[in-house]
């Protein structure tokens, strides 16, 4: 009972602290088993994000891929990125592409895909596939950048 000795008075910071632990080995023991990359404009308006402007095709896509995830064993984590192309800020091509992400999560988990196997994260535009004449009229930049405009849906397995 020495005076300067801490005492750990309850056991939350070692619960605490084993979860994270584990947590972090679970994620390094997981391997990608597939990358589903869905172009944007299939599944969005130009510019849209939100839950009413997905489009019946991209929700026909979307329910065929929920119905694939619900038939895979040993998923461990379904990470959503999405992804917006060049035109627009930096800061508004953010939030774009994370609410497409986070509207593609909301749409798989309303199918059965459980919640707390989706992560939706935003990439902005600071993965393009393509890069293009940003001098080129806006009809034919908006053509050219559309690969940039994109969802990839991560697949990961439990090794």
């Amino acid at each position: 009972h020495e005076q300067d000795v801490p005492r750990i008075l309850d056991n939350a910071f070692l619960t605490s602290s084993s979860r994270n632990y584990i947590n972090s080995l679970l994620s390094q023991s997981l391997r990608s088993i597939e990358t589903i990359t869905l172009e944007s404009d299939t599944l969005f308006a130009f510019g849209r994000a939100d839950f009413q402007s997905l489009k019946t095709a991209g929700q026909s896509q979307l329910s065929a891929i929920a119905g694939k995830l619900l038939n895979t064993p040993d998923i461990g984590k379904i990470i959503i990125a999405g992804h917006a192309d060049q035109l627009g800020d930096l800061q508004g091509n953010l939030q774009v592409s994370r609410q497409r992400a986070q509207t593609i999560k909301t749409y798989l988990v309303g199918e059965g895909v459980p919640g707390q196997l989706v992560e939706a994260v935003g990439e902005g535009s600071t993965k393009p596939l393509v890069k293009c004449d940003m001098t080129q009229p806006r009809a034919q930049l908006i053509q050219c950048l559309e690969p940039n405009r994109r969802v990839e849906i991560e697949v990961r397995a439990i090794n």
